[in-house]
């Protein structure tokens, strides 16, 4: 249900919202009623965080934006975002090799994680063979030998942190993919 929300002009201007009635109806008048200090928001509820416009000769209120919080100080923005040309975008993976977000550590732990996940696929696999559940072909074998030496040699040959790491992740074998949770 919509709200008239009457706020204090200039606390509305500094970001801040005074509030000085909320009612189920407009105020006639609105201006002259309080004293032409009022700013009229019409909402169901109003926003945590507001911002004053003035367009010509019209005024309201609405909710900050991302962009707006950032430059007031009140959110910082995470290691992977920056500003250009007055707006948030994530940073390329330029920026964030040169800001030390991305590391080779960094990229050689997420391939540690991610390998750790994919071999366990591969033992299960192994122990289904073994159970007999599955009959391994001889290709079947050499494309699992190979998948699973690639994974282990991964962080190995990865040396150049300007590419991804996961570019260097082998194509898991569709009869390992089943067992892949």
């Amino acid at each position: 249900m919509e709200k008239y929300i009457y706020l204090d002009r200039e606390n509305a201007k500094k970001g801040t919202a005074l509030v000085f009635a909320v009612k189920d109806h407009p105020v006639k008048d609105y201006p002259a009623y309080f004293g032409g200090k009022a700013i009229e928001f019409v909402g169901e509820d109003l926003p945590h965080y507001i911002t004053y416009v003035q367009d010509g000769d019209k005024e309201y209120v609405r909710e900050a934006t991302r962009i707006e919080l950032y430059e007031r100080g009140i959110i910082s923005l995470p290691a992977n975002e920056t500003v250009s040309d007055g707006a948030i975008v994530k940073k390329t993976r330029e920026q964030l090799v040169a800001d030390g977000v991305i590391t080779l550590e960094s990229e050689l732990s997420k391939a540690r994680f991610d390998r750790k996940r994919q071999l366990e696929a591969v033992d299960l696999y192994d122990k289904a063979v073994l159970r007999g559940d599955v009959q391994e072909t001889e290709m079947q074998k050499s494309i699992r030998d190979t998948y699973r030496n690639n994974w282990l040699t991964i962080t190995d040959r990865y040396t150049d942190i300007s590419i991804p790491i996961e570019s260097m992740y082998p194509l898991m074998p569709d009869f390992i993919a089943y067992f892949y949770s």
